[in-house]
This record gives structure tokens, C-alpha cells and sequence, in this order.
């Protein structure tokens, strides 16, 4: 436990010992206020902030003039009797925590106490527009850095006392406040448990984004598929914590996490928690498929046409040996050079200004595909399969999953080389494997397919309406309720 040492005590000697503390910060105000009494003389206040953390004006408004009010009446300055919201220091450490987060430290002559008073106006972006999962119905309002307006959203979609909210502190150095949000009767205790016990496991000197304890809530750190979903949208993290799952928000971070998280989890889209039925399940239908295509379809090519191209039709065999006449590269080192040129073109999109990005990697992929078949360095069916590759990833809501199947699409590329498609078939039986060994804080990470769950399985594929939500609705029994008793969680 951190060593604590107590404040000194009287004004002067807080005020010496802060100047001090603060000797290195530029923006630190130290208002040294002299309040005049009945009988002709002054009371020393000191007041303490930092500019642009605090608001001055409410500094002035809130803080200052009921000072004088109360000085010209007579009335003795006690902090904790003017200002309800204000709280007794104990320690040198929670009032420089407590200053850092853009509270006002205040303090009256004669009494041995310091205060800290909430007139904090920290610098935030007003709610966005959610940016990675756009939809086209649903609300328009995403997580800021700022953790308490992402509460306040929270709690404005689930009012009442179904949500519940817990806080705890993570980091050494610089202390970050993490609150677990979970719904009353929805998830189980163990599940509870688990989350606050591996929260307490991080040792850091200082968090600046979710996306540093997601590590820590996975069963497997080195596990290529996701098993923590990340959101920026409020709206996601109510439907999943009505679900039973279990949120993680922290300060300065615009994203939740929520765990556990299964592999179906990954294919639902923003928009199917509001869409008609039918066509949910077959749009998720469509993202299988998707995953199905970006993992196999380049090893598929070239074990077609490097080992096995007797199955193929005549047409077709023909074909493709005409187009791959002249061309100077395998077939192997061609699809694993054209892949690798697609993946610098997306992260040159990505990286690149908003206003040209998309520009770049479009225009950039059709002209060196052009290129590329015109010299004769790429056949265009290699092109073409590269293609559907990458839009197959590119329709996978979740950013994680499409980079999971970019990773698991060259070791079965690789297998495909080496072995044709019996290398194909073992490195997607390996894949498969992988998903059914998994977990997520317990919960098998294949469920409901395997262990099957038909109720639930239902919900995932976007046939069956989800239980009724919001307070008052009967909880139904959710996943990870019945998925209890299947494992324990491991890391």
C-alpha cells in the first residue's frame, strides 16, 4: 500500500507545502482571499486550482462571493456548512489527487481542515457521432473521454435501479477511475467476481485507454480472436448488459468493453437491435459467409491451381492457365505479395487525412491492379480473388474479427502452399478447433453452437426477439447464466 502522509495542518503551512508541490506545474492559481470580519479585521482564505480545470467563474460565483455574503453578515466561513458538496482532506496524496482531477482545494484560517470543493469545468468534446459503428437506424450519440457523461448516458437509457454501477481505482502513479456496469439479475455472481478480481490484478503506473485492461480480461492474452467487445456506442453497451453481459468504462476513454463476449457476438451490427427480424437474420447469414471467404479464398486459389487443378471444369482450367501464362511468380508468393499490398493499402487509408484517405485506397488499389495484370506480374483471376477477400473482410462489423481472420488467412495460406487443399482443410480444422477451445471469462467461446444452446442460438442468429428490456421487464435467463455451469474461468 502506498505510503500516506498527513497535511500539515494550518493554512500557511498548506499553502507553503503546495507551492511546492506545484512549483513545476504552470496553470496552478493560488488565491490568498482576506475576508473582513465584524470586528474590523480579515480571515485568510486560501483557495487553489488549476486554470482551465476549474471553472472561475463558479470559483467566483459559487466560492468567493458566498464568502463575502457571509463575512458582511458575521457569520462564521465553515466550508462544510456553506458548501454541501465539499469533502475533508485527510492526506497530502488525495489532495494533489483530488487538484489533478480539477476539484478546488479551499481552506479558512483557524481551521485545521482542508476542503475540496466540486467547481471543476474539465476541458470535453461534446457527445459525437459514433465514427467505427455507423449505422443507418438507432441513435446518433458515442462515448466521450469524459466518464461521467458516459454514465449519465447510461443511466438516461436504463433509469432506475437496475443499473448498477461500480467504481475502483487502477494505477500507481497516476491513479485512473474504472467502473464495472452490469444489470440487476441479469448476470451471475461468479461473473461479478471474476471481473473485479482480474481489475485488481493490473499493475500499471497509469491507464490512457480501455483498450490496455482488455488484456487482462481475456482468458488467453496471445488468443488472435477477440474475447472482449469494444464499443463507443452507449445504446450497444445497455443491449448487452441487458443480455448479461458485464461493462467495463474508464475515464478519458471513449470506448466500453463488455465481457464475456462469444464468438457470434462479433457479427452482430449496430443496426439488428432495431431491424425487422427476417432480414437481421439474413444479413448476419451474409457476414458467416463473409468470414467463411476472407480466411480460405486465397489458400482455396492456390491449391486449385497448383495442386489440384484436374477438378477443376475444362473452361476453367484452360482459363486459368491463360491467365497465369507469362506471369513470373508461383502462385503461393503471388497471392501472399498481393495480399500484403492490399493490407499496406488499407493502413495507408486508414492513416491518411479523412479527406483523402478513402480517395488514396481506392484509386491506389485499382491502379496497381491495373498495373500489376498489364505488366504481367498478377494474373486477373489472383486479382479478382484478392478482391473478394478484401470486401469480404471489409463487411464484418467488428474490427477485431476482420483482423483475426487476416491473421488465421496466411497460416492457412501457408498450409494451402505447402500441402494443397489438404493443408486447406487442416489449417480451417484448426481454426475451428481453436474457436471450440476457447473461452471468455468462462463461457465457452463457440457457445451457443457448441455447447449448443437452441434458445440462445436463436438470439444470436437474429431469429427470436430478445428478452423484454428495461426496468420492470422479467429477466430471462441470459447466456452467461446458462453457460455457468459448462467451465470455470482461467487465463
Amino acid at each position: 500500500m502506498a505510503h500516506k502522509t498527513p497535511l500539515p495542518g494550518t493554512l500557511q503551512e498548506n499553502l507553503r507545502w503546495l507551492k511546492k508541490a506545484l512549483g513545476n506545474h504552470r496553470g496552478a492559481i493560488f488565491r490568498d482571499l482576506a475576508m473582513p470580519t465584524p470586528g474590523g479585521g480579515t480571515t485568510q482564505v486560501l483557495v487553489v486550482y488549476f486554470e482551465a480545470q476549474a471553472s472561475a467563474q463558479r470559483v467566483e460565483f459559487h466560492l468567493v462571493r458566498t464568502l463575502l455574503e457571509r463575512a458582511s453578515r458575521g457569520a462564521p466561513l465553515n466550508l462544510d456548512v456553506m458548501l454541501p458538496a465539499t469533502i475533508e482532506l485527510k492526506t497530502r496524496e488525495e489532495a494533489l489527487e483530488y487538484l489533478f482531477r480539477g476539484k478546488v482545494l479551499a481552506q479558512v484560517e483557524g481551521d485545521p481542515s482542508l476542503y475540496v470543493v466540486e467547481l471543476s469545468d474539465m476541458p470535453h468534446r461534446d457527445i459525437p457521432v459514433p465514427e467505427t459503428e455507423t449505422g443507418i437506424t438507432g441513435p446518433r450519440e458515442a462515448f466521450t473521454e469524459l466518464l461521467v457523461m458516459n454514465l449519465t448516458q447510461l443511466r438516461r437509457r436504463l433509469p432506475g435501479t437496475a443499473l448498477h454501477l461500480e467504481s475502483t481505482w487502477i494505477g500507481d502513479q497516476a491513479p485512473v477511475e474504472v467502473v464495472i456496469a452490469y444489470a440487476e439479475g441479469r448476470t451471475t455472481e461468479r461473473m461479478l467476481s471474476e471481473v473485479r478480481r482480474r481489475l485488481g490484478k493490473i499493475k500499471v503506473d497509469g491507464l490512457q485507454d480501455s483498450g490496455q485492461i482488455a488484456e487482462a480480461l481475456s482468458d488467453r492474452a496471445l488468443s488472435l480472436f477477440p474475447t472482449v467487445l469494444i464499443t463507443e456506442r452507449p445504446d450497444t453497451v445497455i443491449h448487452y448488459l441487458m443480455a448479461g453481459r458485464v461493462g467495463v468504462l474508464m475515464e478519458n476513454a471513449p470506448r466500453a468493453l463488455i465481457v464475456p463476449a462469444v464468438f457470434l457476438d462479433f457479427f452482430v451490427s449496430v443496426d439488428d437491435f432495431y431491424e425487422w427480424r427476417p432480414y437481421v437474420a439474413f444479413l448476419r447469414f451474409l457476414r458467416f459467409i463473409a468470414f467463411n471467404i476472407a480466411i480460405p479464398l486465397p489458400a482455396l486459389y492456390v491449391s486449385v491451381t497448383t495442386y489440384h487443378l484436374q477438378a477443376l471444369p475444362t473452361e476453367l482450367t484452360t482459363s486459368l492457365l491463360a491467365q497465369r501464362e507469362g506471369v513470373p511468380l508461383p502462385a503461393p508468393i503471388e497471392a501472399t505479395v498481393m495480399t500484403i499490398i492490399f493490407e499496406i493499402l488499407r493502413e495507408a487509408g486508414v492513416r491518411l487525412p479523412r479527406s483523402i484517405g478513402p480517395t488514396v485506397s481506392i484509386v491506389g488499389g485499382l491502379v496497381i491492379g491495373d498495373a500489376a495484370i498489364r505488366s504481367g506480374i498478377t494474373s486477373p483471376a489472383m486479382v479478382l480473388v484478392v478482391s473478394a477477400t478484401a470486401v469480404a473482410t471489409f463487411s464484418l462489423p467488428s474490427t477485431t474479427l476482420a483482423n483475426a481472420a487476416t491473421y488465421y488467412r496466411y497460416g492457412v495460406l501457408a498450409l494451402a502452399s505447402a500441402f494443397g487443399i489438404f493443408g486447406l482443410l487442416i489449417g480451417y480444422l484448426a481454426v475451428l478447433a481453436n474457436l471450440a477451445h476457447m473461452t471468455s471469462l468462462g463461457v465457452p467461446y463457440a457457445s451457443p453452437l457448441f455447447p449448443f444452446m437452441g434458445k440462445h442460438l436463436a438470439t444470436a442468429l437474429g431469429t427470436k426477439k430478445r428478452p423484454p428490456e428495461g426496468p420492470g421487464a422479467r429477466p430471462a435467463p441470459s447466456l452467461v447464466q446458462t453457460a455457468e455451469n459448462y467451465t470455470e474461468p482461467k487465463e
